[in-house]
């Protein structure tokens, strides 16, 4: 079947992937569900604070999950990389370890578990439609590498890109223990802009652009559609990162200038 796709036989093991996709599905539920558990005690007056608005409680909790998945799925990108030093310049499209299937798996398997919930919670939190497409695009993209058997290197950099998701949730855990007059909240604020200009704009959009780059017989290689995809979901993720770096400059220099920014950055 894959050869009549024009494809060689590349994917990741169905037998592998799967156990691994439960695994993490697990885990993920797992921080989930020791935030519910824990909180009561950890922050019993903002926790029950956030239980009498609908959906609180769960943010509170999927960031907290969130915060421990990035050190997984970016752990695992940067093992992969560090055990085969050749994916980061390759020129092979096809190119691919172990490594690269479980952190492929572990980083759509948590997108899913993120998407779940934003779907669940849908009415009650306000994240935009940016959020959607950035789950959706990722998703189908991560798919299309595993089922595929290519772009894993450029998976691993998109997979990198979580380093700087515990600044981000920690923005929203000050906020929300009322501690955004602290300079702990101030520090973080800069450390979280500092940290997207430097793995999600300066490192991210090189090193895919580089892999795109070096890999470009991808469009003999692969049917026309799935190289438009390829390009094509790299590029969704680079503009979505490029539009909230503005906003995150936005945000600091009213945070740290003062005036209306510090109610809402």
């Amino acid at each position: 079947r894959r050869r009549r796709m024009g494809l060689p036989s590349a994917a990741c093991d169905d037998l592998t992937v799967l156990p691994f996709a439960a695994f993490f599905s697990l885990l993920s539920f797992s921080w989930f569900i020791l935030s519910r558990l824990l909180m009561p005690y950890v922050i019993p007056k903002t926790y029950a604070k956030l239980g009498r608005e609908p959906g609180a409680q769960g943010y509170w909790d999927a960031s907290f999950a969130s915060t421990a998945n990035s050190f997984v799925t970016a752990g695992l990108a940067i093992h992969a990389f560090m055990r085969s030093p050749s994916l980061m310049t390759s020129e092979d499209l096809y190119l691919k370890t172990p490594e690269t299937c479980v952190s492929a798996t572990a980083f759509v398997t948590w997108v899913c578990f993120e998407l779940c919930c934003q779907l669940y919670y849908l009415r009650q939190w306000r994240e935009g439609p940016a959020i959607l497409i950035h789950h959706v695009s990722a998703i189908a993209a991560w798919a299309l590498y595993l089922q595929g058997g290519y772009g894993h290197a450029l998976s691993l950099v998109g997979s990198i890109c979580e380093l700087t998701n515990p600044f981000m949730n920690m923005r929203y855990f000050l906020a929300t223990l009322e501690l955004r007059a602290s300079r702990l909240y101030v520090l973080n604020g800069v450390a979280f802009v500092l940290a997207w200009l430097a793995v999600r704009v300066c490192y991210a959009l090189a090193h895919g652009c580089f892999l795109i780059y070096r890999q470009q017989a991808m469009w003999t290689q692969l049917p026309p559609w799935r190289a438009a995809a390829f390009v094509g979901f790299y590029c969704v993720g680079a503009a979505l990162n490029s539009f909230w770096f503005v906003k995150l400059v936005k945000g600091a220099y009213m945070v740290i200038y003062g005036g209306k920014g510090k109610k809402t950055a």
